[in-house]
């Protein structure tokens, strides 16, 4: 009984098939499942056949297809597995106001996260990819030592560390060519700390 979550938790696929369906009270199949997880069909089967066992996992079953459905009347999965999944979900955010903190009132520029944090795909090994951008980059590059001064406080707290990359609104707006992929990228992908304005053209 005491190495339960071992058993729960003991694999990738289940991780990702507990994530799935956290998000979703209805359930979904066993298909749908394998989709959303991206965990290959196999994978995802065995591992909702040991959920179901521990009773983490009711099945709906059906003639062309079965539902699955989080039991979110089990111990473990109302004290243990939602709410680890829903903080998951928030860190981002948290990650967010942590970085805004000493920043309000610099009108001037824009602060954003991108890369594997920003699109909620970081692991092991991911750093924090932070982009200033303000009038020039001098002045970009005194909000970066700014925001720098905490790495080690963000670090502790997140497991993340600092990647701080400056630019002047001119190589912002009118970048060189050895710069534009880098910065379609991160128009696509970028979330706003503060400000958010000056990456968009007029």
């Amino acid at each position: 009984m005491y190495d339960i979550l071992n058993v729960l938790l003991g694999t990738r696929a289940k991780i990702s098939v507990l994530r799935t369906l956290v998000a979703s009270k209805p359930g979904f199949s066993a298909r749908e499942i394998e989709r959303r997880a991206k965990v290959p069909l196999p994978s995802c089967l065995r591992a909702l056949r040991e959920l179901e066992a521990l009773g983490v996992v009711h099945v709906a079953r059906g003639r062309r297809e079965h539902r699955y459905v989080l039991n979110r009347a089990h111990y473990l999965v109302e004290t243990v597995i939602v709410p680890a999944f829903e903080a998951e979900h928030r860190l981002r955010r948290a990650l967010i106001l942590e970085l805004r903190k000493g920043l309000q009132g610099n009108s001037s520029c824009a602060v954003y996260i991108y890369g594997s944090v920003a699109r909620r795909e970081s692991h092991g090994g991911s750093d924090l990819d932070v982009l200033v951008v303000a009038r020039t980059r001098r002045a970009a590059d005194r909000i970066a030592e700014r925001i720098r001064e905490r790495s080690l406080e963000i670090r502790e707290r997140f497991g993340y560390p600092l990647s701080v990359l400056t630019l002047g609104r001119k190589e912002a707006l009118h970048p060189p060519p050895e710069l534009k992929p880098f910065l379609r990228r991160v128009q696509g992908e970028a979330v706003p700390v503060v400000g958010g304005e000056l990456l968009k053209r007029n």
